[in-house]
């Protein structure tokens, strides 16, 4: 039975990092193609798609073996590229669903999470811990509250949402980029794993 788990954390971890590579590939030929709508629009579904295997693969792995900083980061990173297309969907005249407020209740509820793993860093003296998880967690429990709120009062097809589209399609992608350095360039601190 040990073995099958192992092959399967395997096989999951594998799928995770070929959705990783092609989720950076994309966001970067997608930002390139920013011009050509149609194209850009393309790229972008492989960005979304490749996201959604990524967390999805993340989840999976970090509540099978307990680590729960990663659990918190796949919400965030994914939560960046949901509301990136909920964003242009909005511009395009979609009213808000249910998962628009959903996703942003589960980030909010991931950075809260965080804080608690702040104040236990805390007690134990470890300094890194705590300004790591502490900074994620004020970060993402204020981007569950905007996203609360822009999506209960910002009209459909209002700029903003453009706007709002650009800017967390392009944290996903400052996202993928650091997740691809930290662990190609093996610089993760001890705190997080």
């Amino acid at each position: 039975m040990e073995n099958f788990v192992q092959g399967i954390l395997s096989t999951g971890l594998f799928i995770h990092v070929i959705a990783g590579v092609k989720a950076l590939v994309s966001g970067l030929i997608a930002l390139g193609l920013f011009r050509r709508p149609v194209k850009h629009r393309k790229v972008g579904k492989v960005l979304f798609y490749s996201m959604l295997v990524v967390f999805v693969t993340a989840i999976s792995i970090s509540a099978y073996k307990g680590i729960d900083f990663l659990f918190c980061i796949a919400v965030f990173s994914f939560y960046l590229v949901f509301k990136g297309v909920r964003s242009l969907r909005k511009f395009k005249g979609s009213e808000t669903r249910w998962y628009d407020h959903g996703a942003a209740i589960a980030l909010m509820i991931s950075g809260l999470y965080l804080i608690t793993k702040a104040f236990t860093a805390f007690q134990n003296d470890n300094l890194s811990g705590t300004v790591i998880y502490a900074a994620f967690s004020v970060f993402m429990v204020v981007k569950g509250i905007q996203g609360m709120r822009q999506f209960s009062t910002k009209p459909s097809r209002d700029p903003f949402w453009f706007r709002e589209h650009k800017g967390s399609m392009g944290g996903a992608l400052i996202a993928t980029m650091t997740a691809f350095g930290v662990t190609a360039l093996s610089f993760l601190p001890d705190v997080l794993v």
